[in-house]
C-alpha cells in the first residue's frame, strides 16, 4: 500500500464525526447491519428460553430438569447452592430477563443506529459483556465451588459468548464516533 493511501485509510478514525460517518457509509455493510444483530437475537432468545425453563425448575414448577451429564448436578446448582438462593427471585429468571433485554436492544433502530442512537448500541454492548462475564463466572463456580455441573447452565454460557464478537465492530465504531464528537 502506498504511504498516501495508508494516511487516507487512517484519516476517518481521527477526523470529525462527519468524515467517520461518510467513510463507514461507503463500506459494503453498516456496523449496525442486520445479519449480526439477527444472530444476536436468535442467541439471546435461545438463552432466554433455557433460562426461563431453569427458573421454572427453581420455582418448583417442574420436579426434574433435563441433565444428561452431571447426575444430580443441575439440582445441586439450581436448588441447593447458595448462589441460587442469593436473590429473592430465581437467579435463572434474572438471567432470562437479561437475555430478553439483550434481544430487544438488538432490534432497536435501523442500520444507522450506531450514529443516530449510539447510547442504545453502548447499552446493548454493556449488557452483552455483563451477561457473558456473569455466565463465565457461574460456569467456573460449578466445579470449583459446588463440585457439580449443570448442562443447560453451561449451554447458556456458550450462547452468551458469540454476541460479544458479533457486537464488537458496531461497538468499536460507535465508541470511535462518540470520541470524535467530543473533540
Amino acid at each position: 500500500m502506498h504511504a498516501d493511501h495508508a494516511h487516507e485509510a487512517a484519516a476517518p478514525r481521527h477526523g470529525p464525526p462527519g468524515v467517520l460517518i461518510a467513510s463507514i457509509k461507503q463500506e459494503e455493510t453498516s456496523p449496525s447491519s442486520w445479519p449480526p444483530r439477527i444472530a444476536r437475537v436468535i442467541l439471546a432468545a435461545a438463552a432466554c428460553a433455557i433460562a426461563v425453563y431453569l427458573g421454572l425448575y427453581q420455582l418448583h414448577v417442574f420436579d426434574h430438569v433435563w441433565e444428561p451429564f452431571f447426575g444430580d448436578g443441575s439440582h445441586r446448582i439450581l436448588r441447593e447452592s447458595w448462589i441460587s438462593n442469593l436473590l429473592p427471585v430465581p437467579d435463572a429468571l434474572v438471567g432470562a430477563a437479561g437475555y430478553l433485554a439483550e434481544g430487544i436492544a438488538a432490534v432497536i433502530g435501523g442500520r444507522s443506529r450506531w450514529h443516530t442512537i449510539p447510547k442504545v448500541v453502548l447499552a446493548e454492548s454493556l449488557l452483552i459483556i455483563s451477561l457473558a462475564i456473569a455466565s463465565i463466572l457461574l460456569a467456573v463456580a460449578q466445579p470449583t465451588l459446588f463440585q457439580a455441573g449443570c448442562t443447560l447452565c453451561l449451554i447458556t454460557t456458550a450462547l452468551s459468548l458469540p454476541p460479544v464478537i458479533l457486537a464488537a465492530r458496531e461497538t468499536r465504531v460507535t465508541v470511535q464516533l462518540l470520541l470524535a464528537r467530543r473533540r
